[in-house]
């Protein structure tokens, strides 16, 4: 499912982690919007976090929030993993290390949390600067509401 590829950089090797989007699809232990996801990305291989995050159903979102809270030694953090992994492949982020993927988790975790908060009407969310890649780094993502507003 996860999967390492070698590759040559600066006559070094190094690995770059995958997911194999198929392996994904067929295991049924996934929940249904994370095979779904993995589908999608095989189709349409390109997705950032902020438009996944937007589509998703509340029901959907309070599965990945509870995926965030799991105890890292949890086997149901690896779902939330390879759902890390494929969002970074979509949106073209190699990862080469296993300290990328789990700076890169708790990003989400993050992200996660804050779309939570957005739907509830704590705080107004960007979803457009709602990624991995580092040309948004700069950006404002979650924001307080100005009294009397609302995120919708």
């Amino acid at each position: 499912m996860v999967r390492y590829r070698y590759i040559m950089e600066n006559k070094k090797t190094a690995k770059e982690f995958y997911v194999q989007l198929p392996d994904v699809v067929a295991k049924t232990h996934y929940s249904t919007s994370t095979r779904l996801l993995a589908a999608n990305l095989m189709e349409n291989p390109y997705l950032t976090v902020g438009m996944y995050l937007t589509k998703l159903s509340q029901s959907e979102l309070d599965h990945l929030c509870e995926l965030s809270e799991v105890d890292d030694t949890d086997p149901k953090l690896q779902e939330l993993i390879v759902i890390t992994l494929m969002l970074l492949q979509a949106e073209g982020t190699i990862v080469t290390s296993e300290d990328d993927v789990i700076d890169h988790l708790s990003t989400l975790k993050l992200m996660i949390a804050g779309v939570s908060l957005g739907r509830k009407g704590y705080i107004k969310v960007n979803y457009e600067n709602l990624s991995f890649n580092d040309d948004v780094g700069d950006l404002i993502v979650f924001e307080k509401l100005s009294e009397g507003e609302e995120d919708v």
